[in-house]
């Protein structure tokens, strides 16, 4: 029994996924996949693989929820093509990335080699961890880009010029090697998520915590 586990917000592509890899191990290795469904610790430490959408980039950022990988492979899906060679944090520095607009044939390849060569342990050292993280200011910078604010906002409540936030936008999007708002927008949202940043990143009317 091969144990998987995908975070995906696409239903169609998660359901899409799990046949094919259903079938694939089925016919490749005479084994049946079981899916997990909820995306916490204990599901990370029992995953044979994971499968996870990645925003563009959230390859560089820390992953807490990772922490608890012991065994098997990690795939990441992106909207376009992955870099070749990305300094990608402890936790899944052995990631493989997986354009979601590839053709069957390319994705089969690429299971198949991820897999034969898998580790069946490993450990992470947090402390040697390369992820990249977000300076205190550049936090209070992005969050009020979170809650929708305008630069001139922003620069007003920080008691900063709207020079200063430009850079501070130009640097975090060549950080994060961001192309678009709407990239920034969306990493923003997943760092939110994992409550990296619980005490700054606060949507809505209250502005910005300082």
């Amino acid at each position: 029994m091969i144990n998987i586990l995908i975070r995906d917000d696409n239903a169609f592509y998660h359901w899409s996924m799990l046949t094919f890899l259903t079938e694939l191990f089925s016919r490749q290795y005479s084994k049946k996949v079981q899916l997990s469904r909820e995306f916490n610790s204990e599901a990370v430490s029992q995953a044979d693989m994971i499968i996870m959408e990645m925003y563009q980039g959230e390859q560089f950022t820390c992953h807490p929820v990772l922490h608890s990988r012991t065994k098997g492979v990690i795939v990441g899906l992106t909207d376009k093509e992955p870099l070749t060679i990305v300094p990608s944090p402890e936790c899944m520095e052995d990631i493989v990335f997986i354009e979601r607009r590839a053709p069957l044939d390319v994705i089969h390849d690429i299971i198949i080699n991820v897999w034969k060569g898998h580790e069946e342990s490993r450990c992470s050292n947090c402390y040697a961890c390369r992820h990249r993280a977000l300076s205190p200011q550049q936090t209070r910078i992005m969050a009020g880009f979170y809650c929708g604010k305008s630069v001139p906002q922003i620069a007003h409540e920080l008691n900063l010029s709207e020079k200063t936030i430009f850079s501070h936008k130009y640097y975090m999007m060549a950080k994060f090697s961001l192309s678009t708002d709407y990239e920034l927008i969306r990493l923003l949202e997943r760092l939110h998520e994992r409550s990296l940043y619980p005490h700054l990143f606060i949507k809505g009317k209250g502005g910005l915590t300082r």
